[in-house]
Order: structure tokens, then C-alpha cells, then sequence
């Protein structure tokens, strides 16, 4: 019934942020912990993914992911390009 709130309402907002979550590691896995490739291929910009990344806990799933890959994150470039620690 449109308009209606039910229980079901929290189960289905539930199951959509664990389907984007895992959806999102997913495709930062995939793209070895890059995250303007993994955006790119999400088609959303890469500010947009980072918002999300911080929504759903995923920093340390990039990280890991770039582990893995072994290639470099933003700090190990070593091109004056990293991000502050603090944010």
C-alpha cells in the first residue's frame, strides 16, 4: 500500500545498504584499491564513492585491496599528493 509504514520498511532499507556495501567492496577489489578506477566503473564520481566509502566503513577495504594488488595508496606515492591523515 503506497504511503503505508510497515516493519517491512526497515528490512528493505536494511538489505539495500548491505547489497551497496558489499556491492562497492566489490568493485574496489576489482579495481585493486583504486578508488577513481572503481568510481569510473560505477559510473559515479570519485567524491561520490568516497562519501559512500565513508558510510559504509570501506577505507580499510580499499586498503586492503591495494594490499593485495600489491600496489601503491595515496600516502605511498611519495608525490606530495596524499591526503591528511586526519581525515
Amino acid at each position: 500500500m503506497r504511503g503505508s509504514t510497515t516493519a517491512g520498511d526497515g528490512l528493505l532499507a536494511t538489505a539495500l545498504r548491505a547489497f551497496e556495501r558489499r556491492f562497492l567492496a566489490r568493485a574496489l577489489r576489482r579495481a585493486h584499491g583504486h578508488v577513481g578506477d572503481a568510481a569510473a566503473a560505477l559510473g559515479i564520481h570519485r567524491r561520490a564513492l568516497e562519501r559512500k566509502m565513508d558510510a559504509y566503513d570501506l577505507r580499510d577495504a580499499a586498503a586492503a585491496a591495494r594490499a593485495e594488488a600489491g600496489t601503491p595508496g595515496p600516502r605511498d606515492c611519495g608525490n606530495g599528493s596524499a591526503k591528511s591523515a586526519d581525515r
